[in-house]
């Protein structure tokens, strides 16, 4: 790691130390932080890419017995659960 990556890290360390929000409050923030200390590209806004596999929350869509589509809920990339 070269001096700017270790920089970028000891900032995320520097910031997140002591950190006491819960894991929902602090959980987007974090992750993008982090993929700035790891100097990866962050996620893009969600709908912005057709089927992009990285994105903060994805939506759930089950077939109902009739066969039609329907929106059963949302699952967070980092833990979230499912709403329904």
């Amino acid at each position: 790691m070269d001096d700017a990556g270790r920089q970028r890290v000891q900032q995320f360390l520097k910031t997140w130390q002591g950190s006491q929000g819960n894991e929902r409050a602090n959980y987007q923030g974090f992750f993008l932080d982090l993929c700035d200390a790891l100097g990866v590209d962050r996620p893009p806004p969600k709908g912005n890419i057709p089927s992009d596999p990285y994105a903060f929350d994805k939506d759930i869509r089950g077939k109902s017995d009739a066969g039609s589509c329907r929106y059963v809920g949302e699952a967070g990339a980092m833990g979230g659960r499912a709403r329904q």
